[in-house]
């Protein structure tokens, strides 16, 4: 009983003994829980932001790619067209 209510001992008043307990352990939790939400905090922004910048980085490297692949076609096009006209000079030129 003496660890659960406060008592009144020879006329001086005692708090109970589990109060301080309780009180430490709340302490405890909270401190660790608060830390525990920070960290977990940091490493989402973190994370949010490292994926926004892969996505920058990798919508910059798809655009690019489309140029290097629009490039090579117009290429390929301007190739195809004057091969059989070089084909046809060498030809002659034998």
């Amino acid at each position: 009983m003496h660890h659960f209510k406060s008592m009144v001992i020879e006329g001086t008043w005692h708090p109970a003994k589990i109060g301080p307990y309780i009180l430490k352990s709340l302490n405890f939790v909270l401190s660790v829980g608060l830390s525990g939400f920070i960290i977990v905090m940091v490493n989402f922004y973190l994370d949010r932001n490292k994926s926004d910048v892969s996505e920058k980085k990798l919508t910059e490297i798809s655009e690019n790619l489309k140029k290097i692949l629009i490039k090579i076609e117009q290429n390929g096009k301007t190739y195809k067209t004057t091969t059989p006209a070089t084909h046809s000079q060498n030809s002659k030129q034998r």
